[in-house]
């Protein structure tokens, strides 16, 4: 309903103001790196209690009532001291299955200083996590352990709400500062001391 997004919304010739739709796919962790570097968004799973007519849904059918679990736990890395995704991930115990920075990596702020290293972390799981609160709680557990490798606080902790989605980036696009990587570890659930009982 902002004028400023419908004005961007035309300007790259999106046809309708419906907003981002998710469609459940099947992907490795190398293909969904690759949609994440070509602009594309991911969520968890859901079960939508009602699809468009494009069999996508949106952001209102993305609720911890619809969730159906999630094979992957992302960490938003807004604010560090370290100078880049690189540097903080080699300190980290637990590698991320990959990790790419978002669009603000290393921009400036009006005031001509610099926002820093900005990046997302990707861990994939061989077990599905399938209670919302159980997620929360998975997700807390990674933080934690990240934290004290990094030493530092991850200030964004949205990534403890299984309704969170996350923005992928744009590898074309000659203004952003990109950088990734990708191990293929997939960790179990025991990895971050977080099991069902």
């Amino acid at each position: 309903k902002n004028e400023e997004n419908r004005r961007i919304r035309k300007q790259y010739g999106f046809a309708s103001n419906k907003g981002i739709g998710f469609e459940r796919t099947e992907v490795n962790a190398e293909q969904l790196l690759n949609s994440l570097l070509d602009g594309k968004v991911f969520c968890h799973l859901f079960n939508p209690a009602s699809k468009r007519k494009d069999n996508t849904f949106g952001s209102s059918q993305k609720k911890d009532v619809n969730f159906t679990g999630s094979y992957v736990i992302g960490v938003d890395i807004d604010h560090t001291s370290y100078k880049s995704a690189e540097e903080y991930v080699s300190k980290l115990t637990l590698q991320p299955t990959f990790y790419y920075t978002s669009y603000s990596n290393m921009q400036t702020n009006e005031d001509g200083t610099s926002k820093g290293a900005r990046f997302r972390l990707i861990y994939v799981f061989d077990k599905k996590i399938k209670n919302p609160y159980f997620f929360r709680f998975c997700a807390y557990q990674l933080n934690r352990i990240i934290e004290k490798d990094t030493d530092e606080f991850i200030t964004d902790d949205c990534n403890l709400r299984c309704s969170q989605y996350f923005n992928g980036t744009n590898r074309n696009n000659a203004d952003v500062i990109l950088s990734y990587g990708i191990t293929n570890t997939i960790y179990s659930l025991e990895d971050i001391e977080a099991t069902e009982t």
